[in-house]
């Protein structure tokens, strides 16, 4: 059956449950397909630690689920256990895009609705809200999306960083994010074309969210992290403000292409990568970018393709937040470091029957409770992974 996705706009005390379309004919919707590798990988436990002492095991490969396209971001919403998962490229013969929808079970992720548009304005008129079927719900423009490359949570808040070419649009919602016939809340997604002070956007890579409802961009032709406070005032047009942008002066490595940001949601620190320097700098700012916390390399030679915190009170065997690296070189691997970048796990290729070229890492999501789970997504083979724990 045939539904539409739209990203809803309405006031906050309304909620417009709408319909959603799975255009993705190979997405599982079921029973997980068998990721055919058996474990992770023999990496972790063939490889020494490169940074010496003992690593935790790798972790088994669960299960493999076909994209639209290259899934560029996750993030999870742990209210309705659904994981969100922007994909989008240019194949050649054109661009393939998608936001799709995951829910997350203790062994599976179970395929639902996806789309590529997003619905922007406000709603029109102004309360009282028309009466169903005689006057419009509201007013909007419908955007078919180009190349998402960032997907966030921050609060109740949703942001989306859509790309074409070097420039960018982001869309930050008020309240919540709608998606399919489930009425997860009601949004206002106003967009912007620039970033901070007006500065067009360039090459922007990855989108974060702190517990605030700020959202950070990492601008990566620019040299910048710009941070938006996204949430709304009571009273339409909601109030969102470019609150500021740093470059990563007040560190010895100061940033040369900070291609990812990731936030810890305990101690609310902004996690960057930086793939500008080899081997990728990775470093954590208080909220806002006022203060460096720290900063460190990872291992010889990796070029950064994915970066996540996981700020649970264990995780990878050893005491939290933990940070997970996907390396792009290296053979492809995830690592995974404590917070002051110790590495304490190493995992590669899971070796799936669907891959038909080299793994890929792109972005990360540990799933943390209720499910100690975590997804990897091949941006080559437009694959997620699975594995556990």
């Amino acid at each position: 059956m045939k539904k539409i996705l739209l990203i809803i706009l309405a006031l906050s005390s309304v909620v417009f449950p709408l319909a959603c379309s799975d255009n993705n004919p190979n997405k599982a919707s079921g029973p997980a397909l068998p990721g055919g590798g058996g474990t992770g990988s023999g990496i972790a436990t063939s490889t020494p630690n490169p940074s010496g002492g003992t690593l935790t095991p790798s972790p088994t490969i669960i299960a493999s689920y076909r994209t639209s396209a290259a899934p560029n971001a996750m993030v999870m919403d742990p209210k309705f256990n659904l994981l969100y998962v922007a994909e989008g490229e240019n194949k050649g013969t054109g661009i393939v895009n998608m936001i799709g929808s995951y829910s997350v079970a203790a062994n599976s992720l179970n395929g639902g609705p996806d789309d590529n548009r997003v619905v922007i304005g406000f709603e029109t008129p102004t309360p009282p809200p028309p009466t169903p079927g005689i006057t419009p719900i509201w007013q909007g423009v419908t955007v078919v999306l180009g190349i998402p490359e960032g997907i966030a949570r921050s609060g109740p808040y949703f942001g989306l960083l859509d790309t074409s070419g070097s420039a960018a649009t982001l869309y930050s919602g008020c309240k919540s994010f709608s998606l399919g016939s489930i009425p997860l809340g009601t949004t206002q997604y106003p967009n912007y074309p620039t970033s901070f002070g007006g500065v067009p956007f360039n090459s922007p890579k990855s989108l974060a969210g702190d517990a605030f409802g700020d959202f950070y961009v990492a601008d990566v032709g620019n040299g910048y992290v710009d941070e938006l406070y996204g949430a709304c005032s009571a009273v339409p047009p909601p109030t969102l403000t470019w609150l500021g942008r740093w470059n990563g002066s007040s560190s010895k490595f100061p940033f040369k292409k900070p291609s990812y940001v990731a936030c810890d949601s305990v101690s609310q620190s902004v996690w960057v990568g930086d793939s500008g320097y080899i081997p990728a700098v990775v470093q954590a700012y208080s909220s806002g970018g006022t203060t460096l916390v720290t900063s460190w390399t990872a291992i010889t030679n990796c070029v950064i393709g994915g970066l996540a915190v996981d700020s649970g009170n264990t995780c990878a065997g050893v005491a939290g937040p933990c940070v997970y690296v996907s390396d792009i070189a290296n053979g492809g691997q995830i690592e995974v470091y404590t917070s002051t970048g110790q590495l304490v796990r190493i995992w590669g290729d899971p070796h799936s029957v669907l891959e038909f070229l080299p793994f890929q890492p792109g972005p990360v999501v540990p799933l943390g409770n209720p499910v100690s789970l975590i997804v990897v997504g091949d941006t080559d083979n437009d694959l997620l992974f699975l594995f556990g724990p």
